[in-house]
This record gives structure tokens, sequence and C-alpha cells, in this order.
């Protein structure tokens, strides 16, 4: 958490956060977002199991 504060801190408060898609993958849910920020545009992923917990959280800087 302490790496995802120090790199995205800087970028501010979103201006957007916005669901692009959802789909079943291996029996988790994957959903992916694009957050925009003043400067930047960025895509994140998330992969949550069936109980309902976050597997997984990626960010990436949006092509």
């Amino acid at each position: 958490m302490a790496d995802f504060a120090s790199s995205l801190g800087p970028l501010g408060k979103p201006l957007d956060f916005v669901q692009q898609s959802q789909s079943l993958r291996g029996g988790r849910t994957l959903r992916s977002f694009r957050v925009r920020f003043a400067q930047k545009t960025l895509r994140v992923w998330t992969f949550t199991m069936p109980d309902g917990k976050l597997e997984q959280y990626m960010v990436a800087a949006a092509g």
C-alpha cells in the first residue's frame, strides 16, 4: 500500500473513476476501470473472489 501511496499520491484527486468492463475469469470477477487525473489517465483491474474478497488490484498507465 505504501508503494501505491507514494506513486499515486502526487497525481492528486481523481477527476473520474469509471468501470469499463466486467467478466468472469477462472471463477473470479474481473473488472477494469479508467481513472482520470488532471495530468494522467490510468487503467485499473481488479479480481474479486466469489466470497467478495479482493484477490488482485493492478494499476498501469493508460496507453
